[in-house]
């Protein structure tokens, strides 16, 4: 016997009250009874957390070219499990934004001055901000925009993402950021970069592990032209073509989920590679991502 049974699952393995009770025999099938599964996920993880919670994101279009949504409002399923809220709003980096407000059910808010990442004119801004879930009484949040006069009719919104984070009944390892301008911008023209690469750090990978990771991209047009978002982590990727956002309500907002199975043992980190070919592409900006994997494969 090698130490393992066929699902890797440790063996020998001590029943108590069964046979010689304080010897570890091993069973003679191919799965060894009682076996404790391998965890995924780290003791004590440099990066992210490890336990019963996870985070995702939710978001909504906020506008267009030829369209500004003042207001929009994100409900959030099983709001009552929420432990961490973070906010975000983005807008082409244009002068005209006064403030943004994140509106709590009761009317209360959190008024965000200044531009949390200032992208170059044409490039794409956001606004941030912790949330408190105390005054989630009831599960949605609002954001709002303050525009300086005239400033409406150059449709500068583009969208509100929330990064939610809530209780789960079993064990994840997970991790969420934002990210800045320069480096989260791609555009067909020579003035911006075509390609940009972030990472996010997650808690490393102890066994074999599907990673289920989400991003944020705000700012590709419903036409023709394309931007091309490579996820990948410890050698498995995946290759999404995006032409715009899957429905008209998320407007200039894609939010992509991938699940990358089978990431080897020792991954801690996962790449997002975003490019706009040079004239013909589009432009995107990478808002946030999270990512997560369970402790225990099925």
């Amino acid at each position: 016997m090698d130490g393992t049974d066929q699902r890797g699952y440790i063996r020998s393995v001590d029943v108590p009250g069964v046979g010689n009770d304080g010897t570890d025999y091993c069973d003679a099938g191919a799965y060894e009874y009682d076996a404790v599964p391998p965890s995924a996920c780290p003791v004590s993880p440099v990066d992210g957390t490890v336990g019963t919670s996870t985070t995702f994101l939710l978001g909504t279009g906020m506008g267009s070219p030829n369209r500004t949504r003042m207001v929009s409002k994100i409900t959030i399923p099983n709001a009552s499990t929420t432990t961490a809220l973070f906010g975000q709003m983005a807008a082409k980096s244009y002068p005209g934004v006064k403030f943004v407000r994140f509106i709590y059910p009761n009317k209360t808010y959190e008024q965000i001055q200044t531009v949390t990442d200032l992208g170059d004119n044409g490039a794409v801004s956001w606004w941030g901000a912790d949330l408190d879930i105390s005054r989630l009484t009831r599960p949605f949040v609002k954001g709002r925009w303050f525009l300086y006069p005239g400033a409406k009719r150059d449709h500068l919104p583009r969208a509100l993402v929330l990064y939610v984070t809530q209780t789960t009944a079993e064990e994840y390892a997970s991790n969420w950021s934002t990210f800045t301008y320069p480096d989260n911008f791609v555009a067909e023209t020579p003035a911006f970069n075509q390609t940009s690469t972030n990472t996010l750090a997650i808690p490393e990978t102890q066994e074999t592990a599907d990673i289920t990771v989400q991003v944020a991209i705000a700012d590709i047009n419903n036409d023709p032209r394309t931007v091309d978002l490579t996820i990948s982590a410890g050698g498995i990727s995946e290759t999404v073509t995006l032409t715009g956002p899957i429905s008209k309500k998320m407007e200039l907002l894609n939010l992509v989920e991938v699940t990358l199975e089978d990431v080897p043992a020792g991954t801690d980190e996962v790449e997002i590679l975003m490019e706009s070919a040079l004239g013909s592409g589009d432009s995107a900006a990478l808002l946030g991502a999270a990512a997560s994997f369970a402790c225990t494969m099925p």
